[in-house]
């Protein structure tokens, strides 16, 4: 279910000579409820939030939507890992990324 009330920034992706890469945070915004169908509001706090990366659904990358509303990765970061950002299939450039709370 996609649930409304959500917020996202543009992600920057920057690769290193050494094929290393790196991003920007990614501040995503859902706020600590969230309205669903009818108006019904529900708590979205530790739901996990599940990333598409260029209209791919990426599997072993999530997001959880912490105390305060705004999204992190399991280890706590707005950033993923190194590794996790090779997994993710991102492009340099522009890449279209989508937010589901599950």
């Amino acid at each position: 279910m996609i649930l409304q009330d959500f917020n996202a920034n543009d992600v920057v992706l920057c690769e290193g000579p050494d094929g290393q890469r790196w991003s920007t945070d990614w501040v995503v915004y859902y706020g600590k409820q969230a309205t669903v169908g009818g108006g019904f509001k529900i708590s979205t706090v530790n739901c996990s939030v599940a990333i598409t990366v260029n209209g791919s659904m990426v599997s072993d990358c999530y997001m959880q939507v912490g105390e305060d509303g705004y999204c992190v990765f399991p280890d706590g970061y707005k950033q993923p890992s190194r590794l996790a950002l090779h997994c993710l299939d991102l492009i340099l450039g522009m890449n279209a990324v989508t937010y589901e709370v599950k």
